[in-house]
């Protein structure tokens, strides 16, 4: 025969402890609470299973073990309730080994106090079957109290904690504390007419079912214990970056001290009250968007001169389904200022090295130019003439000299002086460099003397450019006191290969050419003769 009502209450409370157990046990990689959550109904489903047996009307051994079999499930209830306590107040806190070894002992030295009770009458002073369906009737003993008492105390010192933890906690989460707070109260309150009148009908089992499933909503769907953790691990509320944790839905979960300072600097016009707040209305319209579509690591210049970098975490759950995001913020502002300015004196560096460049390339060019007439000087045509010399013998492709020599200078300097014979140098000069062609190169070798290298030109081409630069200096005129000045120039042509090979002879064969030139009459000119330079 069954003791209907209480023993069908009894399986209710068991199958509701079994399923908030389950659970709880699916998020117990999450946090510590999920584990004290499922450790507490697995033992609430035991307790109940071990009650139900005694409403059955079975014989006074079964029940009689069965009785002392249950308080391995109150010890597991009141044990584990303990540790959840303290997984909701401190958030990351685990119990250490020890710790569970001393929570474990007092039920297990229960169950042995209640088994061996024959042997002392410790624990039951008296124990009998009455009643129909005959149950298990018990006056309770001295170790009974004690059990009794050490359980409240734990039940108190849990009730403690999270009471101490409700003022200190954030506006959003105090609800779910609060609800766990009342929801422990009320299974230790309706427990105390059994332990002080020592009443047969315990329905405390049903008490902490509904207790169980206040938790598990509390902790679980209402996401006290499957985000804030995970976060709360990596925040520090000293720490100089601002840390923010928002969920899927883009609500503010928690933010740290000096997120609440760049909150303020950002928004001075922020709702106090942040935690539960849309991210959006506290930072801006499509911050959530930026949040899951964007870069991890981003800079934004949150208004002229805050540049503000923001480094995302994505938070999974053991599933790896999304609970929400981390998002670490700093103010970068001062060392973009300081990028800037570096970049700036790197401008400024790169600008002023190109003007050195600038400037030395312009000293080699001087250094490579006559001062008086602008043209090339020896030291340059001498280097000149080797490159084209090496680069022709390497092609089979001839290099031309035309050796230039002013005709009776020495009288334009006895008679009009040397200011005037320089001038009839820088115009003859001009007129030099207006008969070049790109490749060439014109130098004055000294004095009244002036060279022209012609690279890939022959012996007849020589002639002709040679005759082309006699004839402009020709026209040239050079104004000097109220007179029009003509000058003339000889000129001497050599060609490599066929006059000479290296720089020094091939001049050299040009020199003959213009002596010959000089001799037969001046302001002509003469081919070096292939005997005489190879000679």
């Amino acid at each position: 025969m069954l003791d209907q009502p209480w023993f069908f209450l009894d399986v209710l409370s068991g199958v509701i402890a079994v399923s908030t157990g389950v659970l709880a046990w699916r998020h117990r990689g999450e946090t510590t609470a999920a584990t004290a959550l499922a450790v507490t109904m697995f033992s609430l489903a035991w307790w109940a299973s071990a009650e139900s047996v005694c409403r059955t009307g079975a014989p006074f051994p079964a029940q009689w073990v069965a009785q002392s079999l249950l308080f391995a499930g109150v010890g597991g209830v009141v044990v584990g309730f303990f540790c959840l306590s303290r997984a909701v107040a401190h958030p990351g806190w685990r119990p250490s080994r020890r710790l569970l070894v001393l929570l474990c002992l007092e039920p297990l030295l229960t169950v042995a106090a209640a088994l061996t009770n024959p042997l002392h009458d410790w624990f039951y002073e008296a124990a009998y079957l009455s009643g129909l369906p005959p149950t298990l009737h018990r006056q309770f003993g001295v170790l009974y109290a004690l059990h009794a008492s050490y359980s409240y105390l734990l039940l108190l010192g849990s009730l403690t904690v999270l009471a101490r933890a409700l003022p200190k906690a954030h506006p959003a989460f105090r609800r779910q504390l609060a609800s766990l707070l009342v929801a422990a109260l009320v299974p230790a309150l309706g427990n105390v007419p059994t332990v002080l009148f020592e009443t047969q009908v315990d329905h405390t089992t049903l008490l902490f079912a509904v207790t169980g499933l206040v938790s598990a909503n509390a902790v679980l769907r209402q996401g006290l214990l499957s985000l804030v953790p995970i976060a709360r691990d990596l925040m520090v509320e000293t720490m100089d970056d601002a840390i923010l944790v928002v969920d899927r839905a883009g609500r503010v979960v928690d933010i740290n001290q000096a997120g609440l300072r760049l909150l303020r600097r950002l928004r001075p016009q922020a709702p106090e009250q942040v935690v539960g707040g849309c991210v959006d209305v506290l930072i801006g319209p499509g911050f959530m968007r930026t949040v899951q579509d964007g870069p991890r690591a981003q800079l934004v210049e949150a208004r002229p001169g805050l540049f503000i970098e923001h480094r995302t975490v994505t938070l999974h759950d053991r599933r790896d389904e999304v609970l929400g995001y981390l998002i670490v913020s700093r103010d970068v502002s001062e060392n973009q200022r300081q990028r800037a300015a570096l970049e700036q004196a790197n401008q400024r560096l790169t600008e002023q090295l190109a003007v050195i460049e600038q400037l030395r390339d312009q000293l080699a060019e001087d250094a490579s130019r006559d001062a008086l007439t602008g043209l090339h000087n020896r030291r340059h045509l001498m280097s000149a003439l080797d490159a084209a010399l090496a680069e022709g013998h390497g092609a089979g492709r001839p290099v031309a000299v035309v050796l230039l020599d002013v005709d009776h200078f020495k009288r334009v300097n006895d008679t009009y002086g040397h200011a005037a014979g320089d001038l009839a140098l820088q115009t003859l000069s001009e007129a030099l460099r207006r008969e070049t062609r790109a490749g060439d190169t014109v130098a004055r070798l000294g004095g009244e003397e002036f060279v022209l290298v012609l690279p890939d030109v022959g012996v007849e081409q020589a002639l002709q450019r040679a005759e082309s630069l006699r004839s402009a200096c020709a026209r040239a005129r050079v104004d000097v006191e109220g007179a029009r000045l003509a000058l003339t120039v000889s000129a001497g042509v050599a060609v490599s290969p066929d006059h000479a090979s290296g720089a020094t002879r091939l001049l050299a064969a040009a020199d003959r050419g213009l002596y010959e030139a000089k001799r037969d009459g001046r302001n002509r000119v003469v081919v070096a003769s292939c005997m005489a330079a190879r000679s």
